[in-house]
């Protein structure tokens, strides 16, 4: 039976397999299988390695400069709408850390997850001294179990986020049942909101172990 005609009577499942065997009919297999896995590797985030208060000050300078030179990027755009536009779809951006273009959104994201990462870093070293560095890969759980996690295993493991509200999402949950889980002996969830002061908030710990700080970037 031909692959479309095929695709109309099975399930979802047997659907998303037939497609994929389009895929490789029409690319070739070989093909289609190193676009798979580029567009895999494209979707991690390579985690980075901190070992001291300059290591974290130099990645602050490159998130600092990849801003400026998004913010000069969109200032060269024409109209309001092409604007908005490129905003939305373009690359004006740039990756916070690595030095390549990016869309302008995912960059926003992107570099608050950094600044609480690294700050959070500043700290974390200063508290735990024993911990032969820190492993940071904010939202990259294919590259490793949590955003933040020391050299020495299972010493310190953390978890951070950015977002208007904690509660956003179900985000600081989710980070607090994912800790709840993990081996590390020191385990923290890490978070920047407005409104929170910086500082320990006991009163969002839920799962016992896992304390909550909202970090000052």
């Amino acid at each position: 039976m031909p692959i479309r005609h095929a695709i109309s009577c099975r399930s979802p499942k047997a659907v998303a397999g037939l497609r994929r065997e389009a895929d490789a009919q029409c690319l070739g297999r070989t093909e289609w299988f190193d676009a798979r896995q580029n567009a895999y590797r494209r979707r991690q985030r390579p985690f980075m390695i901190v070992r001291d208060q300059s290591d974290i000050e130099r990645h602050l300078a490159t998130i600092e400069a990849s801003t400026r030179r998004a913010i000069e990027a969109l200032g060269s755009l024409g109209s309001p709408a092409d604007a908005l536009r490129q905003m939305k779809f373009g690359t004006i951006g740039r990756h916070p850390i690595e030095d390549r273009a990016l869309n302008l959104v995912e960059q926003i994201n992107q570099t608050f997850s950094y600044l609480v990462a690294l700050n959070a870093a500043k700290w974390l070293l200063e508290a735990h001294p024993d911990t032969g560095g820190l492993s940071l890969a904010p939202g990259a759980h294919a590259s490793q179990r949590l955003d933040i996690m020391s050299v020495e295993p299972n010493l310190v493991g953390a978890e951070v986020f950015a977002a208007t509200s904690p509660f956003s999402n179900r985000k600081l949950d989710r980070d607090l049942n994912r800790l709840a889980q993990d081996p590390s002996q020191h385990r923290y969830a890490c978070f920047y909101s407005p409104g929170y002061a910086p500082g320990r908030h006991s009163k969002l710990e839920k799962a016992t172990g896992v304390q909550v700080h909202c970090i000052d970037i």
